[in-house]
């Protein structure tokens, strides 16, 4: 049982059929890793088949489960007092040694203790009564996805492998995807950008596809991480990918792209003799003189 379409069964088992058996042979499977873990899951799994016992009026398989599955020093003192008598039942010969924690000895008492009613169904002590409630099912199946999650290493909202790939987009993400991301225009001339502005109809066209936190499938785990904090950085060209440095400075064009000065010159296109040369944008297709495009200067 490795995959997660079997994890799920033993859920879809848990909450729609009620039925422990699934989900207890995986923790038999996986007992030493549970145990390493501190899971409460094999407990609360005994515990509910147990109340199911109870539930369908056979005592005495329920208790000759409870002495398999249960403490013999908790099963010998629950016989003493299983008349219900509140939310908490003392048991005085309760043993260090049990092998359980002071919360499930409490909750292995109150199980016992559920012998001694008529109908446990109809039972008028909210304490009791609660123990047979269908939500138990619910909470016990989500229980078992969380717990079955942590023992092959995963989160509750990543799986290891997104956590280290989310590491490394970390280390790459910069300002610039950010912006990219919220569809922002680089800061430029106001007037030129009221001029020429980005019409854009196809999303793809707002993020660099070399790029592995702007394109796919990265951009959608890399969304909500932090900037990479660089002491040292450069800058590359997103239509050739040379490095834009003193000998092929960054221009920016009119509608807030930036791109080295040699893919300028390749995207130049001549007048012909009629007004001056244009630029044609390689990401947005848009034309503009290229008398409107600007140097920038990086301090």
């Amino acid at each position: 049982m490795n995959s997660l379409n079997d994890l799920l069964d033993v859920e879809q088992q848990l909450v729609e059929h009620r039925d422990c058996a699934g989900a207890l042979a995986w923790c038999a499977d996986h007992s030493s890793r549970l145990r390493r873990l501190g899971s409460p899951l094999e407990f609360k799994l005994h515990k509910q088949q147990f109340l199911e016992m109870v539930r369908q009026k056979d005592r005495l398989g329920a208790l000759e489960y409870a002495s398999q599955h249960f403490s013999p020093q908790n099963l010998q003192s629950s016989a003493t007092s299983m008349a219900p008598r509140g939310s908490g039942i003392a048991f005085t010969n309760a043993s260090a040694n049990s092998g359980l924690s002071g919360e499930q000895l409490v909750e292995v008492q109150q199980a016992m203790a559920t012998l001694a009613l008529g109908d446990p169904e109809d039972c008028r002590v909210p304490d009791y009564s609660q123990l047979f409630a269908v939500e138990r099912w619910q909470e016990l199946g989500a229980l078992f996805s969380a717990e079955a999650r942590r023992c092959y290493g995963m989160t509750t909202k990543f799986t290891a492998l997104e956590a280290c790939i989310q590491a490394a987009l970390t280390a790459l993400k910069t300002p610039s995807c950010r912006r990219l991301e919220r569809g922002e225009a680089m800061s430029g001339n106001a007037e030129s950008q009221e001029t020429y502005s980005c019409e854009t109809t196809e999303q793809e066209n707002n993020y660099n596809p070399d790029c592995p936190v702007c394109a796919d499938p990265g951009r959608s785990l890399a969304v909500a991480l932090p900037l990479s904090h660089c002491g040292n950085s450069y800058l590359t060209c997103a239509c050739t990918g040379e490095a834009m440095d003193a000998a092929n400075p960054p221009m920016l064009l009119p509608n807030g792209r930036v791109y080295s000065q040699r893919a300028v010159r390749e995207h130049l296109t001549s007048s012909d003799g009629c007004g001056e040369n244009r630029v044609t944008c390689p990401r947005t297709r848009d034309s503009f003189p290229l008398s409107k495009v600007r140097n920038i200067y990086v301090v």
